[in-house]
């Protein structure tokens, strides 16, 4: 039966552009389609051998991919950017799985992209070329309710990148077989060991796993535990119910070792961005630490002295270092782009060169090496070889409790009037090699009673300039108690009578209860 039918959709979908053994393969490489050699940004529909293709109208276009400029082959068609959309004929079979085969592993591997059917999604998302089981390509497993003959299914860019495809696969659905195995954590990279989970949502079906790239079988380790991915892994899992096996489905989790983690206060270096370029989610940005050294030229150098403008710095680890720089987009799309690049911008700002800076953006190519484009935030550091004038207290806590100075550089803390102790520990922390003439952690006396004068300490900071001092206090005090009947009655005083029913006391004019509270 399977024969047949495979024969029979090569006979629907006839031509060069396919191949029957199961499946149906839409090969965009073959010139027949008549593909445009410049982007073409409405939509349009391209037919070859009977068999129509659509592209949606995007904001960058669709236009055929050549080998070069002097070597006319088509390999394959690019299109994008977010919501573009090219829209797949309707299959006579139920389909399980569609591969998108990449023009070349060069793609963009920051390019989001999913299947849809209408307005659904009916598979997980991908980021980026080369990240799943097949090579240079992107495995989506459709969802079982959207496995039916007759859907149109649509490839859809949904991040602000181009999508370079090559030819397309369509896998028949094996009638009874379980639903694929689903993973805890998506695959991607991470800087982390992570914990993956699998389950299978049909009932009774078991899961086989390899971890050593092979192709999971019956014989393959049964799952019955979550595994703890330690290094790069490719986990390929299947699973099996009534001796009928799911598709094959496997995730690669890349961990990658950094020096930072791309806070503010544990930056990315420059190695770090090397190794994370082009990996993290498109949206996301990472704060990274270097030395500016001029305006960014091609892969990683210097651009000369008479094209410097202010669309791009360079950074670098050292003042001499003149390649394997990290070439830095000053955009100007936003107002936040705008302030830094006025800021930051070597042509305006001549003296920011050898200076060190805090940047905030995204991990890209630029330049044609690794880069950080959109960049939103910046902070100065320190200028190579200067010592820090930061004479700042950073945190202080009184008895574990966080306290803030004042306008004053005064930490104030009152210690509660039933807590009956004597002393309290002070700990601070200072900044990046300042000093202090007093250490951390020290005992401050607690006054006996509100009335009692405070109990107070200086600690005097110096910055590692040696210079720069600054001089703050600590402040404790004990709080009021609440005032009772004892502190109200005095016999020479107070007059104590019922009234409406209650015991008042009258003193000074004033009446209170018997808690010592004023009564109006």
């Amino acid at each position: 039966m399977r024969k047949i039918l495979s024969l029979f959709v090569a006979a629907l979908f006839a031509g060069s552009m396919f191949a029957a053994d199961a499946k149906v393969t839409l090969d965009l490489t073959d010139a027949g389609w008549n593909f445009p050699s410049d982007y073409d940004k409405t939509e349009k529909t391209y037919t070859n051998g009977g068999v129509s293709i659509t592209f949606g109208a995007s904001n960058n276009g669709h236009k055929t991919l050549t080998k070069s400029k002097d070597d006319p082959t088509v390999t394959g068609i690019i299109f994008g950017k977010k919501n573009a959309t090219l829209s797949f004929p309707a299959m006579t079979f139920n389909v399980s799985k569609i591969v998108v085969y990449w023009v070349s592993a060069s793609g963009s591997a920051a390019v989001v992209h999913n299947i849809f059917v209408g307005e659904d999604a009916v598979s997980e998302a991908v980021t980026g070329c080369k990240v799943s089981a097949e090579a240079d390509s992107s495995v989506f497993n459709i969802a079982a309710a959207k496995q039916a003959a007759g859907n149109v299914y649509v490839l859809k860019v949904t991040s602000d990148h181009n999508m370079q495809v090559s030819k397309v696969e369509f896998y028949e659905a094996v009638a009874g077989a379980p639903e694929i195995p689903v993973f805890s954590v998506p695959e991607g990279y991470y800087d982390a060991a992570q914990t993956v989970e699998l389950s299978c949502p049909t009932t009774g079906a078991k899961i086989y796993y390899t971890l050593d790239g092979t192709t999971p079988t019956s014989a393959s380790a049964e799952y019955s535990a979550a595994l703890t991915i330690d290094k790069t892994t490719t986990v390929k899992a299947i699973a099996i119910n009534n001796s009928i096996s799911s598709e094959l489905v496997a995730a690669t989790y890349t961990i990658i070792s950094t020096t930072g983690k791309g806070t503010k206060d544990d930056p990315y270096t420059l190695e770090d961005v090397v190794k994370w370029n082009n990996k993290r989610g498109s949206a996301e940005r990472y704060w990274v630490k270097g030395i500016i050294l001029g305006c960014a030229a091609n892969e990683g150098k210097l651009q000369e002295e008479s094209k410097i403008d202010s669309a791009s710095i360079a950074l670098g680890d050292s003042l001499t270092q003149v390649e394997g720089l990290i070439p830095v987009q000053l955009a100007k799309t936003s107002a936040a782009n705008k302030e830094v690049r006025e800021a930051l911008n070597v042509k305006g700002n001549p003296e920011n060169i050898g200076k060190q800076v805090l940047i905030y953006g995204k991990l890209e190519a630029y330049f044609n090496y690794f880069g950080v484009k959109d960049v939103t935030e910046y902070e100065w550091v320190t200028a190579p070889g200067e010592k820090s004038h930061d004479a700042s207290i950073k945190s202080l806590t009184v008895n574990g409790a966080a306290v803030t100075a004042d306008a004053n550089n005064v930490f104030a803390y009152e210690v509660p009037a039933n807590e009956n102790i004597a002393e309290v520990e002070v700990v601070f922390t200072l900044a990046a090699k300042a000093t202090a003439d007093k250490e951390s952690p020290f005992k401050l006396a607690v006054p006996a009673s509100s009335e009692a004068a405070a109990s107070e300490a200086t600690i005097n900071v110096t910055a590692e300039d040696g210079t720069t001092k600054k001089a703050y206090k600590v402040s404790v005090t004990r709080a009021a108690a609440e005032q009772g009947i004892e502190d109200v009655l005095d016999a020479n005083q107070a007059v104590k009578f019922i009234e409406n029913g209650q015991i008042v006391i009258l003193k000074n004019g004033q009446k209170y209860n018997v808690q010592g509270q004023a009564i109006r």
